[in-house]
């Protein structure tokens, strides 16, 4: 047998391997999962054509491996699902079908009254009015001044004050007063939610009944709600837009982006965080080429 040939190609692939993940390279797990293939299928072709064994030698091996290949496809399938990447690299992460969903459902988060006045746990940094109502904060830019912050985490490290479980999504949360307000999804509902920032206690909280899976970025909502005078607007992955009362949580309208205006989702789901401008709610479209901005009137919902 010509044993160099394998070993050349496991060097080689193994080589290219450490090289991408020193050079940090992006997206750098579909890579390696192709280098992986093509190391498989030339190690194939060595094995059946130039290792010298008996045909039907080579032929038995090639079916117990295609039938070992099949199996382990079909009882993926059968006894596993998909919940999410691997650290968002576009791996799957499968576990087992039985297994608890990381998130529970919506009827397991508990509602509480606000109260009138919650106290403000010692060592909190207080935030002026509508210091954070939209994503990146007030102007967009991620930048907010005359907030004292400790830099030195080592002799002086954050102490937790208050620890909520919340559901899956990559929601932001928006700020104003004393309410926190987020998106999550926690089995098939796809939640608005206030918590009291004071406690991390849920004030209240909104359900549209669906949910977005997508194996990069995972399950759940991906919008950061707007806050905007007494109204929250939020954009759910699906293209549902909600306009809320944000003392209450009262639904005031509410719009299909998508279904609408007969539009197809974008393969990453609605990330738009909505955009108030002169009185209107600003959104991105779907999956075209044409028309990608949509405009709402605020108060009522109504397509500009």
């Amino acid at each position: 047998m010509r044993w160099w040939m394998p070993a050349t190609v496991l060097v080689l692939a193994g080589a290219a391997s450490v090289y991408l993940r020193s050079r940090e390279v992006p997206f750098i797990e579909p890579i390696l999962i192709g280098i992986g293939l093509l190391t498989a299928l030339l190690l194939g072709l060595w094995y059946i054509f130039l290792t010298g064994l008996r045909w039907r030698t080579r032929l038995l091996l090639v079916l117990i491996s295609a039938g070992f290949l099949a199996g382990l496809y079909f009882g993926v399938q059968r006894f596993t699902r998909m919940e999410g990447s691997i650290g968002g690299s576009g791996i799957p992460r499968l576990v087992w079908k039985w297994s608890p969903r990381r998130e529970g459902p919506a009827r397991a988060l508990k509602l509480e009254p606000e109260a009138a006045s919650p106290a403000q746990p010692a060592g909190a940094v207080p935030l002026p009015e509508g210091a954070f109502p939209q994503f990146l904060g007030p102007d967009r830019s991620g930048i907010l001044t005359g907030i004292p912050l400790r830099c030195d985490w080592d002799r002086s490290p954050p102490k937790a004050i208050w620890r909520q479980p919340i559901g899956l999504g990559w929601s932001a949360f928006a700020v104003s007063g004393q309410h926190a307000i987020t998106q999550e999804q926690r089995r098939e509902d796809e939640l608005i939610v206030c918590y009291e920032l004071p406690t991390g206690r849920a004030l209240w909280a909104h359900t549209n009944r669906v949910r977005f899976s997508e194996t990069l970025g995972g399950d759940g909502p991906r919008a950061t709600p707007t806050l905007h005078q007494g109204c929250v607007y939020a954009m759910g992955a699906t293209g549902i837009l909600d306009c809320l009362e944000e003392a209450t949580g009262k639904l005031i309208w509410s719009r299909d982006v998508l279904g609408e205006n007969h539009l197809s989702n974008l393969s990453w789901g609605k990330s738009c965080s909505p955009l108030l401008a002169q009185d209107l709610v600003v959104v991105t479209g779907g999956e075209q080429r044409e028309k990608t901005l949509l405009a709402y009137e605020a108060a009522t919902g109504k397509p500009v």
